[in-house]
């Protein structure tokens, strides 16, 4: 036992015992007490922090939709100002969704992130206003902002929207604005990548701007004839495509009736539409018109290549440019129908038909219409080079038949030459002038059933030797087509394919319609030269014979004997002048001396 002594118990800094600890007691509950008060607080500050960081989120999301509906595209705001109840997309289903870039192919509705959206589309190799497209509208609103309007055409059937539907099927998607410098009224444009598709793909990625020549005749016979935000004047696009003659006759306020059978293109058609709050306008249909209706069709689509030469057969596709890696072409099985039962009861202002060689099966299913004087005017792309290709000689008579028939309706035809339509833009603007175009006539295409009357007999045919003996020495016999086209014949004037109009318009045939098509003018005597006036430049094919010339010299020297010898064939076989530069005088005094004499196979039809 220890004894603390009363001095000990009174000295100082010693407490008693029993003072002491219950003095440490009091120390452990203060200090627990504030432990609890420090975690409170700081629980507390945690839930201030959250809240704040959900209301920011909420202002910012709120903001970039405001922004967006203030800042988007003049075009949606003059939808949404017409059309106060369009229905509002706001989604992030896209798997691209959240990742600052808008991904539907729209303009960022913050200025900086649009510059940041530009600066990495760059780096995905896009060029400069092309923008890649990985979301349906409205599936990645986190960048991009609500959409209001459609996501598809009313006639989009598929389970999948159709950036989801092409990328299923392999299938990338690019859009641009049209040319502002082309185009009276502005749209965007959806298409693929123009290494796959080197026709409509790549001349809307580089021009914004596709067929110039006849988006002026759509907009020459449409831009006052539609009443725009109503029910317009009708046009009827047989083989659609992407769209864009069906989405530049509805952006003009007509109604369109447009036929695309091949899923892709339709998903791009429907897509195209949607973007531009057309839909309401254009009444898609997943068929293709040939005769006879409620037949089966098999389409055959090329994954690489003009994507547009798909059509019936594939009597159109170039198979020698499919690999392993693109795959052989697709094929999908359709149901034809008649364009005088779906469009029974209307008047069409404009019809325009491009089925890559089936343009006759297709007027074949109008008769009623055009009998009935129910079409205004018909673009057509003309295609006798399709039979062509197949040897199908004994129906080469089908194409110049079917112009023969549309005159015997009242129609004058026009011939629009490649110079005209151009592929790639030249500067023009669609609500630009037209110049005169020269006219096929009756005559010009009784030519073209000479033709098809000589190669379906073999007449033609260079073993048949109809040729006087000069020129078969000189091999001026060996030539195919165009070289052996009768020279007064539509054909003559082109190459594989080509565009006609045909107008029963007064006022626009004694505007635009010029002299008559031919390279040797029909009022010349077929024997009075081999060689057309030295005024007419243009060779057989519709070559330049200026064009011509200048390859030629550009390339003899590094030609052979028997290559020079071809060559000059080729030239004065096209009908083009012999020039002192080439070796050629000979081949075109035998060719002209043949001509005078009679002994061609060349007659003049009464």
């Amino acid at each position: 036992m220890t004894i603390v002594s009363e001095r000990q118990a009174h000295a100082p800094g010693r407490l008693p015992l029993v003072q002491h600890n219950q003095q440490q007691q009091q120390q452990q509950k203060q200090e627990h007490r504030r432990g609890q008060h420090s975690s409170k607080k700081a629980g507390a500050v945690a839930l201030v922090l959250v809240v704040v960081w959900l209301l920011l989120r909420y202002v910012v999301e709120v903001k970039v939709s405001v922004r967006w509906r203030t800042l988007g595209s003049l075009q949606q705001q003059q939808q949404q100002q017409q059309q106060p109840g369009l229905r509002k997309h706001c989604s992030n289903s896209c798997f691209k969704a959240r990742n600052g870039i808008c991904d539907e192919g729209r303009p960022h509705a913050n200025p900086t992130k649009q510059q940041q959206q530009e600066a990495a589309q760059r780096q995905q190799g896009m060029p400069p206003g092309v923008s890649a497209v990985h979301c349906d509208l409205g599936t990645d609103c986190r960048d991009c902002g609500p959409w209001f309007g459609a996501q598809a055409d009313s006639n989009w059937s598929e389970p999948l929207l159709p950036v989801a539907f092409l990328r299923s099927h392999n299938v990338s998607v690019r859009a641009r604005p049209t040319s502002a410098n082309a185009l009276p009224a502005n749209f965007s444009f959806a298409f693929t990548d123009p290494a796959l598709d080197w026709d409509v793909s790549k001349h809307v990625q580089q021009d914004g701007l596709l067929e110039i020549g006849i988006s002026q005749v759509f907009y020459k016979l449409l831009a006052g004839r539609c009443r725009a935000g109503g029910p317009g004047g009708l046009v009827a696009d047989v083989g659609a495509n992407f769209g864009w003659h069906a989405l530049l006759a509805a952006s003009f306020g007509c109604r369109v009736i447009a036929w695309e059978p091949v899923p892709q293109f339709r998903a791009l058609l429907a897509l195209n539409l949607a973007r531009n709050g057309l839909s309401q306008l254009v009444s898609v249909r997943p068929a293709v018109v040939a005769h006879p209706p409620g037949s089966k069709q098999v389409v055959v689509i090329p994954n690489r290549g003009i994507w547009g030469t798909a059509g019936i057969g594939g009597a159109n596709v170039d198979l020698s440019i499919h690999d392993k890696a693109s795959g052989p072409p697709q094929q999908v099985e359709v149901v034809a129908e008649s364009l005088d039962e779906v469009l029974a009861g209307q008047h069409v202002d404009l019809l325009k038909v491009d089925v890559e060689g089936y343009e006759p099966s297709v007027l074949a299913t109008a008769q009623a219409l055009l009998t009935a004087g129910a079409v205004d005017n018909i673009v057509l792309e003309y295609s006798p080079g399709v039979y062509e290709r197949s040897s199908r000689w004994s129906e080469m008579d089908v194409h110049p038949r079917m112009l023969l028939d549309l005159t015997k309706a009242g129609f004058r035809l026009m011939h629009m030459p490649d110079t005209f339509t151009r592929v790639w833009w030249d500067g023009r603007a669609v609500a630009g002038a037209i110049p005169k175009l020269r006219e096929v006539t009756p005559t010009n295409l009784k030519y073209d059933l000479w033709d098809a009357a000589m190669y379906s007999t073999g007449a033609l045919d260079p073993t048949s030797k109809p040729f006087c003996p000069a020129m078969v020495a000189l091999g001026l016999n060996n030539q195919g087509i165009p070289e052996r086209l009768h020279p007064k014949s539509l054909h003559s004037a082109f190459g594989h394919n080509t565009n006609v109009w045909a107008t029963k318009d007064a006022k626009i045939a004694e505007e635009l319609i010029g002299p008559p098509e031919g390279v040797i003018p029909l009022s010349q005597p077929i024997n009075a030269s081999w060689f057309p006036p030295e005024s007419v430049t243009m060779g057989l094919g519709g070559v330049s014979c200026r064009d011509v010339v200048d390859d030629l010299k550009s390339s003899l020297s590094l030609k052979s004997k028997r290559d020079v010898a071809i060559s000059m064939t080729v030239l004065i076989g096209r009908r083009c002048r012999c020039v002192a530069a080439l070796p050629c005088k000979e081949y075109e005094a035998a060719a002209e001396a043949c001509a005078k004499e009679g002994t061609t196979p060349y007659v003049d039809l009464p």
